[in-house]
């Protein structure tokens, strides 16, 4: 038998576990930092962690309904409106078989024409299988819509001007499929913060960040489920992003806010913050040729105004801040990082 000794030391010691656990097991955001060495010249490798089977809970079944077994990798969907001309060297760099765990590409055509005939041709040529679906009319909530060709449930939501490293989108959808519940957490690679008092802010901060953009961003399928949900606050979500609610001032800005929509929506309901992928080697077409969205007067304002749109839908403390982020190291890389 323990003596009172025993007792007290056996009885510190369950205390610093149970500790151990509140503080740190029972919720991995806090504390998760991901850095991996990758040899530039190597493609990476990974321990798989299998999420697709229905084997945990997440606790939101309630708003997402129950989890349900998808196929293995992820699928990249992504959006273009009268922008052919960068779909060649966007289609080169993903669906050449050089991104291990992409399963398809899904284009959606939002352009009023047919999509012409030299793209039709040129999907067959890839590795990956790549499905072009047109919508009846152009709307940013379309690169939200589920359908049957998505398969798994890791998605991909990409602008057709992001042009990604393979080994860097691998290395995100592995960060977004090892934490342990990888329906609560978008990850992206490109962040954003919105102060306590509201205030829309692209420059980095080191006070951190509060989303990242569905430009480059995984989030899970379910997500896309809600998205188009028959309920009025999801109606809401709809309406304003096709009705573009902007600053009158700038009567000819063309920018939506379906990503902050999303950040919104994903922190309102997960209470979970973004993963940042840091490191990433991308390159923004649009962004660099000033024809992008971004690049349009006003188009600052136009976020300011979204933010505080959503904020009054869900509260203002609906995003979470963090400083936590997951690094891309590339060994005898000197050029690792962002390239614009």
């Amino acid at each position: 038998m323990l003596g009172p000794r025993g007792w007290i030391y056996g009885t510190a010691l369950l205390i610093a576990i149970g500790i151990f656990y509140v503080l740190f097991a029972h919720e991995p955001a806090k504390i998760f930092r991901e850095t991996l060495h990758l040899p530039s010249s190597s493609r990476p490798e990974f321990t798989t962690v299998d999420t697709s089977a229905a084997v945990l809970e997440d606790g939101l079944e309630p708003v997402l309904g129950p989890l349900r077994p998808y196929k293995e990798g992820f699928t990249i969907v992504s959006p273009t409106y009268h922008r052919t001309e960068g779909l060649t060297e966007y289609l080169d760099n993903y669906a050449t078989g050089d991104v291990p765990s992409l399963h398809k590409i899904i284009i959606i055509w939002n352009n009023e024409e047919d999509a012409p005939g030299w793209l039709n041709k040129t999907l067959t040529k890839y590795q990956v299988p790549i499905v072009l679906e047109r919508r009846a009319r152009n709307s940013k909530n379309y690169r939200f819509q589920r359908t049957p060709a998505i398969e798994t449930a890791g998605v991909l939501a990409l602008d057709d001007d992001m042009v990604i490293k393979p080994r860097d989108v691998e290395y995100a959808f592995q960060s977004w499929q090892m934490y342990r519940y990888p329906r609560k957490r978008m990850v992206g690679y490109i962040r954003r913060r919105v102060s306590p008092q509201g205030d829309y802010r692209m420059s980095p901060s080191p006070d951190g960040y509060s989303m990242v953009l569905t430009k480059s961003a995984f989030i899970h399928v379910d997500w896309m489920d809600l998205w188009w949900a028959d309920t009025p606050i999801m109606r809401d979500f709809r309406d304003y992003v096709d009705s573009r609610k902007l600053p009158e001032r700038y009567p000819d800005l063309t920018t939506g806010c379906e990503d902050i929509a999303m950040s919104y929506l994903y922190g309102h309901h997960a209470q979970t913050p973004p993963l940042w992928i840091a490191g990433a080697e991308f390159h923004d077409i649009g962004h660099s040729k000033l024809d992008g969205i971004s690049t349009q007067e006003g188009h600052n304002d136009a976020r300011q105004a979204c933010v505080h749109h959503f904020r009054e839908v869900f509260g203002k403390d609906s995003l979470i801040n963090t400083q936590i982020h997951a690094s891309v190291i590339a060994e005898e890389d000197e050029n690792a990082g962002r390239v614009d």
